[in-house]
């Protein structure tokens, strides 16, 4: 599947971010009982980095988009 960049909500149609959504339960689903820091099998974002820049100091953030990239491969 070709990347797609999602940076406004008109960008997508009503299918594309019902189907963001379904994967997003899924995955959350799938990883009932799973260690927090073990990557997802398929690791979807295997060979990808994840650059944040924020303009105020936000740890919660921070941890929460890197824990996210943890599981999902990156």
């Amino acid at each position: 599947m070709a990347m797609r960049h999602f940076l406004d909500l008109s960008d997508a149609g009503g299918h594309a971010i019902a189907a963001m959504i379904n994967n997003a339960q899924d995955r959350k689903a799938a990883r009932v009982n799973w260690p927090k820091g073990q990557a997802d099998t398929d690791a979807p974002l295997a060979g990808h980095t994840l650059a944040m820049i924020f303009e105020k100091n936000s740890t919660r953030t921070r941890v929460s988009f890197d824990m996210a990239m943890r599981q999902l491969g990156g």
